[in-house]
């Protein structure tokens, strides 16, 4: 069998096993894939298809690189020299993403240089720590970069390097002027907020309709603001192949200038209005802003697009675009300096803000209201701004050099510590008040976590960091957390270039901040090498040996030909399928739509007879989003994950004709008796989840003959939605033919 499979377009991890007959779950587990990484691969990701030798858990960190040009597009081929390890590497980077990276060592750091027009290699990138684990750096350019393959290739026109540069420059000085003289005849933004709408809500009752902010926002009697920035011109990003000196075929890539030297992906330049008002609002800036926003947002895809519905499951309350708790959000709603604090304090002028927290208590309906409020973007950015601005505030008082803060990234980190330790935490960290407990209680938190399968706890990464410091519980989870904040913070990746014009992306450690804060701050230090660390800690169930190969077996790859694509598999979710009428006016009170009470109340899915104890099935190769009891109407239930892509053709062109380009859709079982899988599963199609039942609303259907059934839905969000908002007609995935 062959080591490993490149990823190709089309291609799925239910498609590579499919291919391979490998079951999904081993794959899986083979390639440390959990969550949402089973559903989403990278172009050229090597999917190991047995043991890799390089196991991760020899290794600190498993890095991979994601090379993209100011287009936010990726570079089809690069060529970088890395340092790390105290060692130098140069590799070849296809498609915009490298290979894995294995790294011994965090603490030494990693430099990534990027070979130039000329043949020099730029220093892109130079983290002095890294964190631990499987990571990604994503690298965005902001020049000119190419790529050069060493042949004549016809049709191509010639020109020289200076011309291109040339070029690049004229293009940049039209677009300055152009610029200067829009900017000069706009008044900055300040964005008024629509009404609330939002579908991310809980599971309402039938009959009730949730409530929702109706009004929008009024709080000032200047005239109405536009609802997002003024757009500026900008000239169509540079994208062409050339030939250049020495006969190099050359593919020129640039984005000259972006507004406000600030740029974001394509996907979120909706929020640039709201990030520039709430920025301008809270005494940010919109770089610091967007950086605190992008390591708190839920991503909708693996470009980097925020999610402003998300929502966390139960018992989590974390809402919204900028994820914050329910807690928080209803302490924002008393600070008048936040827009959600403007807005109750204009709608409910009678209460006064210390008096909110037991008006909310008595009037619940209000209390959602102004909780559903999290799902309004600007809102949202504007309460991240807020928040931080107050955190800030807070420790000014305590440590007034916080005031003299003026680059971007130290006000964000620090920013994000606070948020992290909370005021008081992160006082104690700066002020060096840290005790010996505390520091091993948060270790504790932080790295020591409880094996699925065996329920026993796992504490290598603590025990590993704490030998690398010599047993200093202090420095060890100091060394984490600044790590931690270093690799969630980055607002070079919304400057378009800096002020020498440079690609560099040369990060202020964490440390680096705390030292301007407090000049008697004690650093961390080195830490002992790795393997001396490895060496000594505590040997943990089920790890893996510490000690690398002493040669790494490169592996080998015989690839097919083109993509394998995806699973393509479909299986009924139970056996014999046929809708239910029992209990029914007629069988199409079990179809899907506004079916029942004579079409004046919605059927979420259809319903299948079954009786109980009916064995189900996966439809389609995918991963377990839920699986236990609902609490409520439904029962017990399991939610099936699936890519698109994993469907037959038929349905696939069914589903896309209504999600579109979605990659992901949901389908739903309910009213269960017996559950066989968890949320750590993947699954394929015909695989045996569990088995039907009576529970939830269905709990006097015990037979067919009294309405026992199957309750299936398709749905196309995983958030909880009323009525038919998002979900789709089941009947035509169905093969059997029912109607």
């Amino acid at each position: 069998m062959t080591e490993f499979y490149a990823v190709k377009k089309g291609d799925t991890l239910w498609g590579i096993a499919k291919h391979y007959n490998i079951h999904v779950s081993d794959l899986a587990s083979i390639n440390h894939l959990q969550g949402n990484a089973v559903h989403y691969l990278r172009l050229g990701q090597k999917i190991y298809l047995k043991a890799h030798p390089k196991d991760i858990a020899t290794y600190e960190t498993k890095l991979v690189i994601k090379l993209l040009d100011l287009a936010f597009n990726p570079i089809n081929k690069a060529i970088l020299r890395l340092e790390y390890d105290s060692k130098q590497e140069t590799i070849e980077v296809h498609d915009g993403i490298s290979n894995d990276i294995f790294i011994e060592d965090h603490s030494k750091g990693l430099k990534v240089y990027f070979k130039n027009l000329t043949g020099e290699f730029d220093l892109v990138a130079n983290h002095k720590k890294l964190s631990i684990g499987n990571k990604v750096l994503k690298l965005t350019s902001r020049k000119v970069l190419v790529e050069g393959s060493y042949y004549p290739k016809e049709g191509v026109e010639h020109k020289s390097i200076g011309l291109i540069n040339n070029h690049i420059r004229r293009a940049g000085r039209e677009l300055a002027k152009h610029n200067h003289h829009a900017q000069k005849n706009t008044q900055a933004p300040t964005p008024q907020t629509p009404p609330v709408q939002t579908d991310a809500k809980i599971e309402p009752n039938a009959n009730k309709k949730p409530e929702v902010a109706k009004a929008p926002i009024k709080i000032a009697p200047p005239p109405k603001p536009p609802l997002e920035a003024p757009k500026i011109a900008t000239p169509s990003p540079v994208n062409e192949q050339k030939r250049t000196d020495q006969g190099n075929s050359t593919h020129v890539v640039a984005v000259h200038f972006s507004e406000g030297n600030f740029i974001i992906i394509p996907e979120n330049e909706k929020y640039r209005g709201y990030i520039f008002a709430a920025a301008k609002r809270h005494n940010l800036t919109p770089h610091s802003l967007a950086a605190l926003i992008n390591a708190e947002a839920a991503k909708l895809n693996d470009r980097g697009e925020w999610n402003p519905k998300s929502k966390a499951p139960p018992p989590g309350t974390a809402a919204g675009l900028t994820q914050f708790l329910s807690a928080s959000w209803l302490g924002m709603a008393a600070d008048t300096n936040a827009l959600v604090g403007q807005y109750v304090a204009a709608k409910y002028p009678n209460v006064k803000p210390k008096d909110l927290s037991t008006f909310f208590s008595k009037n619940s309906h209000i209390k959602q209201e102004v909780l559903d409020l999290r799902f309004n973007p600007e809102m949202s950015i504007d309460a991240a701004g807020a928040y931080a601005r107050a955190n800030l505030k807070g420790l000014q008082k305590d440590v007034p050099s916080v005031s003299q803060l003026q680059d971007a990234e130290a006000l964000a980190k620090l920013a994000y510590l606070l948020h992290h330790e909370g005021l008081a935490g992160a006082k104690t960290i700066i002020k060096d008040n840290l005790t010996e407990k505390r520091a091993y209680e948060l270790l504790n938190t932080q790295l020591v976590y409880k094996n699925k399968k065996t329920k026993e706890l796992v504490t290598e990464r603590r025990d590993i960091l704490l030998k690398r410091y010599h047993n200093d519980p202090i420095k060890a989870y100091k060394s984490w957390l600044m790590g931690y904040v270093n690799e969630h913070i980055n607002v070079y990746k919304f400057y378009p270039k800096d002020e020498n014009n440079q690609i560099i992306s040369s990060y202020l450690d964490c440390e680096e901040v705390l030292v301007q804060l407090n000049p008697q701050y004690q650093r961390v230090g080195e830490a002992a090498p790795l393997q001396q660390a490895k060496s000594t800690a505590q040997a943990q169930p089920h790890s893996q040996p510490t000690e690398p190969p002493k040669q790494a077996i490169q592996p080998q790859s015989t690839q097919p030909s083109g993509a394998v694509g995806g699973e393509n598999g479909w299986f009924d979710p139970v056996s014999m399928c046929k809708l239910r009428t029992k209990l029914l006016s007629s069988v199409k009170g079990s179809t899907f739509g506004m079916v029942r009470n004579g079409g004046k109340r919605a059927h979420q899915g259809i319903d299948l007879e079954a009786e109980p104890g009916t064995d189900i099935f996966a439809v389609c190769g995918g991963s377990i989003l839920m699986a236990g009891d609902s609490g409520g109407a439904y029962g017990k239930v399991i939610v099936l994950k699936v890519n698109v892509a994993d469907l037959p053709p038929k349905h696939q062109a069914y589903a896309k004709k209504i999600v579109g380009n979605q990659e992901q859709i949901y389908f739903f079982y309910a009213h269960l008796s017996k559950i066989d899988v968890d949320t750590t599963k993947t699954v394929q199609a015909g695989q045996k989840l569990g088995q039907t039942g009576c529970t939830g609303n269905a709990s006097n259907m015990q037979h067919i003959a009294t309405g026992a059934h199957l309750h299936f839905e398709v749905r196309i969000t995983k958030e909880k939605m009323g009525g038919l908002n998002g979900r789709i007609d089941p009947l035509p995935f169905i093969s059997s033919k029912l109607l």
